[in-house]
């Protein structure tokens, strides 16, 4: 039974059922039977020359065109040919790696005089580590016979396990060796100012900086110049037995402000050495004058001291100060 015959059929059993509905189609229809029973399923009947096969149903789905399905077809391939292959030789075998020693030399056996008077000190053998020391000239050998004797004190024990009598040894080599080094240093200048007063060492009453001095006239001397000089590292010998000399020369000179010298004095300190029970460490002088003829301005003042102590080993320091002078 066709698609066509089914609907037919349909309408006529809903048709059957609706009065009026006769019709279909502009053909007429037979009234369906009445129902007498069962409901067979009917049979089309199909005459020659009268069917037609039915078109086949496709679901969901839309042919375009046709799908080649040779060019997925395996294609036969080239007959395999193996290359040939190059066997290389093997390297030849290497001896194992053997990590590189590195030997130190032996430490050179001591040679050095002095290192061997200081391992003969921390042995107690002080006689063996003084013919060690012969090797030097007598100021050397001087200077580290006052070294030797600490060194293995302080290397031995710390500072704060020394006792006072320890320290005290310490200080005093350390003393003598400051003595012994001051005549080869330069002597210095520190402290210089210009003084209302001055009674002794660091004990001074200083002038203002902006302090005008009055110079000399035909009339009168100008005024008083007291010039305090601190001086350190000259040398101090002994010449005779319990007395110690250090002689100083001593000179000024005041220069205007083109450089030109206006005035020289000479103290001639030189004439009267120093002298004490003791090695003097440092001193002071009190260098007085009166203030030359000179105009009104602004000077250069420069004190010079020459170490005159140790013969043909002369040494000299000098200082600038800047002096104001006003007329009278």
């Amino acid at each position: 039974m066709t698609q066509r015959t089914r609907s037919i059929w349909l309408i006529c059993l809903l048709g059957g059922a609706l009065p009026g509905c006769q019709h279909f189609l502009g053909k007429e229809i037979a009234a369906p039977p009445q129902f007498a029973g069962k409901i067979e399923t009917p049979v089309e009947v199909v005459t020659p020359g009268s069917y037609q096969a039915p078109a086949p149903a496709v679901q969901n789905a839309t042919v375009e065109r046709a799908i080649d399905l040779t060019q997925f077809s395996e294609k036969p391939s080239a007959p395999f040919t193996p290359r040939e292959v190059q066997v290389l030789p093997l390297p030849p075998a290497q001896p194992p790696l053997i990590p590189a020693v590195t030997v130190s030399a032996a430490p050179a056996p001591v040679t050095e005089p002095f290192l061997l008077a200081l391992q003969a000190m921390m042995q107690n053998k002080h006689e063996e580590a003084v013919r060690y020391l012969q090797a030097y000239d007598p100021q050397t050998q001087d200077f580290f016979l006052r070294m030797l004797p600490i060194l293995p004190l302080v290397g031995q024990k710390k500072w704060a396990y020394l006792s006072h009598d320890e320290v005290q040894n310490v200080a005093d080599q350390l003393k003598k060796i400051q003595e012994d080094l001051r005549p080869m240093t330069g002597i210095t200048i520190g402290c210089l100012s210009f003084c209302e007063w001055v009674k002794a060492y660091g004990n001074y009453k200083p002038l203002g900086e902006d302090h005008v001095f009055v110079a000399s006239t035909n009339q009168k001397p100008g005024d008083l110049v007291q010039l305090y000089v601190e001086l350190r590292n000259f040398g101090s010998q002994q010449r005779t037995k319990g007395i110690y000399e250090t002689v100083l020369a001593s000179s000024l000179e005041i220069r205007n402000a083109r450089g030109e010298v206006m005035r020289t004095i000479a103290f001639g300190d030189e004439k009267v050495p120093l002298q004490s029970r003791t090695p003097l460490n440092d001193y002071f002088k009190n260098y007085s004058f009166y203030v030359p003829d000179v105009p009104a301005g602004v000077y250069q003042l420069t004190i010079r001291v020459r170490d005159e102590t140790v013969r043909h080993a002369s040494k000299i320091a000098s200082k600038t100060v800047e002096m104001r002078v006003g007329g009278n």
